[in-house]
């Protein structure tokens, strides 16, 4: 199988990981959910009531589904080590973003 294939099932596997984790979240807590994902509560409403079957829809499309983001700069070190709190600049109240 080619690299192109195996990177491609790859992003399917991990887009619907992504999903079914972000419905679990979903079902047990709105709220919670909404803050964590960083959408609005009706998104996370829908997502907890999608059936399984368009779950492998959204999955199937061959690219990442999320966005990372880095919202403090203690996590930020950790992954950059020293050199992280150099091109960091603040977006905003408590959210923190690498300047690119």
């Amino acid at each position: 199988m080619k690299q192109s294939d195996e990177t491609v099932k790859s992003i399917h596997a991990f887009n619907m990981a992504l999903l079914r984790l972000v419905q679990t979240m979903a079902r047990e807590d709105v709220d919670g959910a909404a803050k964590s994902l960083g959408v609005g509560a009706e998104v996370v409403r829908l997502m907890a009531a999608t059936p399984d079957s368009r779950l492998a829809e959204l999955s199937a499309i061959p690219q990442l589904l999320c966005a990372f983001r880095f919202e403090s700069q203690s996590v930020l070190s950790i992954l950059g080590g020293a050199a992280a709190g150099s091109g960091v600049a603040a977006a905003g109240p408590g959210v923190k973003r690498v300047a690119v």
